[in-house]
């Protein structure tokens, strides 16, 4: 119980056990018998048959032994063959089983398409025969013919007098592995085995054909003593060979072996009669390691007691073999625990006696080796070490997955397979064969064929009696139509046990990457296809270019036509999609965000970058940008919907795949309608006017597509529209691009066109009246009976006023007053200092983001900036700032390890300065680091560390991973760690949301089992985790943190003017800050102390106040009169005064305190004179204001009492169109238009040439504005 059946590990007796432990989807079976795993039988089609178990143990392994296979069998699929016993006939004394030693050997043999060797340890020797398979093999010319055998390495051990000891011969053997990786080509053995004295060692091999030197190969065997047992610590000796007994037909030995042992170098040759050659040279060196790392031992040395020699081999050390050369190397007096390693570099020669030949793949790996003898020089050099060898050739390998791999993930029967696959792809990719073209056979080894195509029927539950890797790529992409431009169809039939199929194939000259899962389609269309690899296409014959895709998805039978370009990712989802993790490193809906953020930081880029006169102009809406985004908001559209959802519903509902077990229902609204918005702000709009519309001036003439002449359009300056003559079901017109577009003519049709600026507003302007058009409840719309909700004749300041009965204001009301504020109280020319080019309205602008100047949405981790908020946004930084500052309670980012604020925003760097938690850190561009405003404790610095990483390896859980993909999710801030247990659409069922609030507080409680160290408060949907103080939790407010950065930053708020931007409670203290800074701090607090006093309730006459409020006043009343009847008057010094002089100190005191009041009464005027410096701009909705009526009400009356400038908005989107209309007046220009200040300006000559390039000019006017339309900022351009 509480197990998943991945995790589980189950021992399978007989084949009914092992297959069902299969059909349970467990993690490991484990089989006391090979016959569980896989065995011979003619009565099946493939001639196998294969039970389901995973690998067979004689014994029963150890757990950590248990633990190894389980992650080997779950997670590293490359690793494609594990036998944990010897097969028969290896060991003396130990009884094998099959698979029979040349099985074993075939299916993990190392290949390269120029050298090969089969997979049988280094120490087994078995007698061949000419007609035998061979051991080794090299390429000659277009021929594969043996070579003497490289692969033997022998060790042997000697105490005393006592002759010499062959690993096979030991008594016993208590641990055996033989393992073959495929991801790098390397084949492994280890044993560790005991004799009959009790002598303990452990033995590895490793072996593999280099893939990146031609002719190359190297393996290596180390030996470990690890007990000593009754005798005295042996000699080691490892004999290293060239055995000569195969020798292929029609060739000869040319001469006797060479051995060097100065040198540790051996070398044969065979030569036929036509004078080929094959050469085989095999150095050697020692390698020791104590525990502190690999040490080369110097051949004939001694360090301490242990000495090395290199011999040639002697019956001493064992029997010789007339058919072999060999070198032994001895290590006398060895340390028990270390290990000692003989690495074998070989160098394989075929000499075809043609200087232009060259070994297969050469070209692809390198040009690493010749085939005409050249390589023999490497006999007076220093050979490359296999360190240097094993590198070059994983990496090789690396190269070669990325283009071979089909990886399969799944169930365990899609692992299983997946194994099979790659064992089979890789003696495919080993042997030259060219893969991916799915026509020419296959040359693997019989044995591999058979577990493949078993495997293979077994996870499509179908036989195929011609069976390769390609079935499982031609059976999916196939030709629709090969006329050209050629169309392929995907069937995503992925097998129900896959959850995903992957692979690379080349089509029409370029690499497509297909990713194939229950719900999406993926397709890149990625580099351009170079050298041989031009020949090794899918369908060559019938596909010659990028092809186009026809997709089926569940809502059409025909399916989606799509034309992925290159570098740019093209995703169909037919059923279901991912949620995915925050960080986008899991694909799916975070990626996709993720990827639009960078596409929006593009767009700012070339927006608003400077160009110089040397560079070429990029347009910020052309096609690479604005194609992206509308694929992304199709993807968007077509997310699933959740059970019960009908026509009519909320649009924006969907349901996503959070985890395994995991579906959550996601509100989309904020992603597909700021999408949505920048779309339109990249592209414009066209309205189409039928009728006979013609007239007006020709900018151009051009014969183009209507979708052509729209994006000439909005890119040709000047241009408001095109008209053309004839029937709108032609493919292409004569489209003349007009400067006006006027009614004339006949059977004329007309587009005219309004910028995306304008176009934006506009739309903004119609959601504003669909909003509050109607009342919106939690439970749906509902038709209020005294007001539509909306009134145009509304003035912006009666919003939320008990006068405006709940009605809102019209667009054009909140954006004339913001507007009017800004202007007024914005610096003028005549009021500085003359001398400066350029002087911005304000001193400073202090904003929050979400809720204010950026719409809510429900997961702060895909609340990406939209490009055209950005943009406005930007532009009034620019020219209507000095200090543009972001104040955020989220966490702040900008770092490798944490992410935040600055990874939604995409604003250039440096137009705004962000911080975060409040202000207590913020980015300073200058430095490019992270800053704190205040220092954070050591301790608490390091609970808060390892409080994270606990909560982020709980959220890594099975069930919990959807945490982190709602709502807040996991954000690390200043001193306090936010995670959400919910969003605010209750997308988490509150049972579910309660128990994982109560593992975070289990976490909490095993870091802090006496609640002295952390705290935890519940907002409903957060919880907040931060560090205890014996004072309490710190009382560090955005107030504190605006002050701080006016430290640190040198903002001069005291200056002002200052614009100061928020919609909650916990904004009002920026305001605060800013009027403490204007104003001063004490007539703040003067204000402030009068607010309170009027908001305490006053005591009526009559009504009982409590008991200790009456007695005191009571107490004190009485001493005040009996004081005056009793003791007169007296004087601050208490002297009695008599009647008159009473009389002239209460006409001094009372003159005193006009005074006083005169003087506070100006120190106040002067401060609401400073005040009036400041414009508050707070987003309060209707909905926020039925919750908290007082927030209003007390953003007024601060802006009231200190004559601060208040406007009150109903949206983000009115603050911020009304922020970009008055940056767009400031500067004389909308923000999409290039600067009139700048004749030089390279936007508007380089975007001019490059809208006109292509078209024949009819009219030219030289004195024609290069701006479009001419017309005053804010109008229509």
């Amino acid at each position: 119980e509480g197990i998943r059946p991945h995790e589980a590990l189950c021992f399978a007796c007989s084949d009914a056990g092992a297959d069902a432990f299969s059909s349970a989807d467990v993690g490991l079976v484990v089989a006391p018998s090979q016959d569980q795993v896989w065995h011979y039988d003619e009565t099946t089609d493939v001639g196998l048959r294969m039970p389901g178990a995973d690998v067979a143990a004689h014994e029963s392994p150890s757990a950590r032994q248990l633990a190894w296979l389980h992650t080997v069998f779950t997670s590293k699929l490359w690793c494609a063959c594990v036998w944990l016993f010897p097969p028969p006939g290896e060991f003396k004394h130990r009884e094998g089983s099959h698979p029979s030693a040349l099985d074993r050997a075939t299916l993990t043999a190392v290949r390269s398409p120029t050298a090969g060797a089969l997979g049988h340890p280094a120490w087994a020797w078995r007698k061949l025969d000419a007609s035998a398979e061979p051991v080794c093999v090299c390429s000659l010319g277009k021929e594969t013919v043996a070579c003497p055998d490289w692969t033997p390495l022998e060790p042997r051990f000697k105490s005393g007098k006592a002759g010499p000891q062959e690993i096979c011969n030991f008594a016993k053997v208590e641990m055996y592995c033989h393992s073959f990786d495929v991801g790098i080509g390397e084949v492994n053995h280890a044993v560790e085995a005991v004799d009959k004295d009790g002598l303990r060692v452990r033995i590895s091999t490793k072996r593999l054909a280099s893939l990146a030197r031609a002719g190359h190969a190297a393996t290596e065997l180390s030996v470990v003593v690890l007990e000593q047992g009754k005798r005295s610590m042996p000699d080691i000796c490892i004999r290293s060979s060239l055995r000569l007994e195969q020798i292929p037909p029609g060739f000869k030995l040319r001469e006797a072996p060479s051995v060097d042992e100065l040198q540790a170098v051996m070398s044969a040759t065979y030569i036929d009669d036509r004078n080929r050659t094959v050469t085989v040279t095999a150095w050697h060196r020692i390698v020791r390691d104590d525990g502190r790392g690999d040490v080369q031992v110097i051949l004939h040395s001694a360090v301490g007691s242990m000495t090395t020699r290199v011999e040639k081999a002697a019956r001493h050390w064992g029997h010789l073999r007339s058919d072999s050369c060999a070198l032994d190397f001895i290590i006398s007096s060895p340390r028990a625990g270390s290990r000692y390693t003989v690495e074998k570099v070989v160098v394989i020669t075929g000499f075809t006696g043609e200087k232009t030949a060259r070994p297969r793949r050469a070209l692809k790996c390198g040009t690493f080796g010749r085939s005409d003898g050249q390589i023999l020089s490497f006999m007076t050099t220093a050979p490359p070490m296999m360190a240097e060898i094993e590198e070059e050739h994983r990496s090789a390998w690396r190269a070669e997955w990325d283009r071979a791999d089909i990886e399969v993930t799944g169930t365990r029967r899609a692992m299983r397979f997946q194994r099979a696959l790659r064992l089979f792809r890789f003696h495919q990719v080993a042997q030259g064969d060219n893969v991916g073209a799915g026509k020419k056979a296959a040359h693997v080894p019989e044995l591999v064929d058979q577990v493949f195509r078993g495997l293979h029927g077994d996870l499509i539950e179908a036989h195929i009696q011609k069976d390769r890797p390609s079935i499982v790529v031609t059976s999916r992409i196939v030709v629709h139509d090969p006329r050209e431009p050629p169309v392929m169809r995907i069937e995503p039939n992925v097998p129900p046990a896959c959850q995903r199929l992957q692979f690379n194939c080349a089509l029409g000259g370029r690499w497509h990457r297909f990713t194939l899962t229950p719900g999406n389609v993926q397709i890149l269309v990625q580099g351009p296809i170079l050298g041989r690899e031009c020949t090794n296409q899918l369908y060559a014959n019938e596909v010659q270019v990028p092809p186009k895709f026809i997709i089926p998805t569940h809502e059409s039978d025909v399916g989606v036509e799509v034309r992925a370009l290159p570098w740019h990712e093209v995703q169909v989802q037919h059923a279901l999609t991912d949620l995915g993790r925050p960080d986008g490193s899991a694909g799916g809906f975070y990626s996709l965000m993720r990827r639009t953020r960078f596409t929006r930081v593009e767009v700012l880029r070339r927006l608003l970058a400077d160009w110089g006169p040397d560079e070429e102009y990029q347009a910020y809406n052309d096609d690479t940008l604005t194609a992206p985004l509308r694929g992304a908001l199709a993807r968007l559209h077509s997310a699933p919907r959740p059970p019960g959802w009908r026509k009519g519903d909320n649009e924006d509902l969907h349901i996503l795949t959070a985890d395994e077990s995991t579906k959550v229902r996601v509100l989309l609204q904020y992603e597909k309608q700021e999408m949505d918005r920048d779309i339109t702000f990249l592209e414009g709009k066209f309205t189409r006017l039928e009728g006979s519309y013609s007239g007006g001036e020709d900018i151009a003439v051009e014969v183009v597509t209507i979708k052509d002449a729209m994006h000439r359009c909005g890119r040709l300056p000047g241009c408001v529209g095109f008209t053309f003559q004839g029937d709108v079901s032609e493919a292409q017109f004569t489209v003349h691009f007009k400067r006006s577009v006027e009614a004339g003519g006949v059977g004329w049709t007309a587009y005219t066109y309004v910028d995306g600026e304008t176009a934006l507003v506009e739309m903004l302007k119609q959601q504003h009246k669909e909003k509050f058009g109607t009342r919106r409840s939690g439970s749906g719309v509902e038709n209020e009976s005294e007001a539509s909700g909306y009134d145009d004749d509304l003035a912006a300041d009666d919003y939320l006023r008990p006068s405006a009965r709940g009605l809102v204001p019209s667009w054009e009301a909140f954006s004339d007053r913001v507007f009017e504020v800004l202007e007024k109280v914005g610096r003028k020319d005549d009021e500085v200092e003359r001398g400066k080019d350029f002087i911005r309205p304000f001193r400073n602008f202090v904003t929050d983001r979400d809720g204010t100047v950026n719409n809510y949405c429900d997961r702060y981790s895909s609340s990406v900036q939209s490009a055209y908020n950005a943009a406005w946004l930007s532009h009034f930084a620019r020219n209507c700032t000095e200090n543009a500052v972001f104040v955020t309670a989220a966490p702040l980012g900008g770092r490798p390890s944490a992410e935040g604020l600055m990874e939604l925003c995409v604003a250039p760097r440096g137009e705004f300065t962000y911080s975060g938690s409040k202000g207590r850190e913020y980015f300073d561009h200058n430095t490019a680091r992270v800053l704190e405003a205040e220092e954070l404790p050591q301790d608490q610095r390091e609970l808060i560390d390892e409080l994270h990483r606990r909560i982020l390896a709980l959220c890594s859980q099975p069930g919990n991973t959807k945490f982190l993909g709602i709502g807040s999710g996991l954000q690390r801030k200043f001193g306090e760690i936010t995670m959400a247990r919910n969003d605010p659409a209750g997308t988490v069922p509150e049972p579910e949301s309660r128990r994982f609030m109560a593992m975070v507080r289990h976490v909490k409680e095993e870091m802090d089992p006496d609640g002295t160290l952390l705290d935890l408060h519940d907002t409903g949907t957060d919880m907040e985790l931060f560090p205890r103080s014996a004072s309490g939790r710190a009382s560090f407010d955005k107030g504190s943190g605006v002050m701080c950065l006016d430290t640190k930053l040198q903002l001069g708020l005291s200056e002002g003017p200052n614009v100061v931007c928020g919609d909650t409670s916990s904004d009002v203290p920026m305001a605060i800050a800013a009027l403490k800074a204007l104003c001063g701090e004490k007539m703040v607090e003067t204000w402030q102390e009068r607010m309170r006093k009027e908001d305490e309730p006053e005591v009526p006459d009559g009504v009982d106040e409590g008991p200790a409020r009456t007695s005191t006043r009571i107490d004190t009343t009485h001493l005040i009169s009996s004081s005056v009847r009793d003791l007169g008057t007296y004087t601050e010094d208490g002297e009695l005064l008599t009647q008159d002089e009473s009389e002239e100190e209460l006409a001094r005191r009372a003159h005193e305190e006009a005074e006083r009041r005169a003087r506070d009464h100006e120190e106040e005027l002067a401060a609401k004179e400073a005040g009036s410096r400041l414009v508050v701009l707070f987003v309060v909705t209707t909905e926020q204001h039925e919750k908290n009526p007082k927030l209003v009400e007390k953003v007024r009356r601060w802006c009231d009492i200190s004559g601060a400038h208040c406007v009150i908005v109903p949206s983000p989107d009115v603050l911020v169109a009304g922020l970009g209309r008055f940056a767009n007046h400031v500067a004389g220009r909308k923000v999409i238009e290039a600067d009139p200040n700048d004749p030089l300006s390279p936007a508007s000559h380089s975007q001019a040439e490059q809208a006109l390039d292509g078209f024949e000019l009819v009219v030219a006017d030289d004195s024609a504005p290069a701006a479009s339309g001419g017309v005053e900022a804010g109008g229509r351009g």
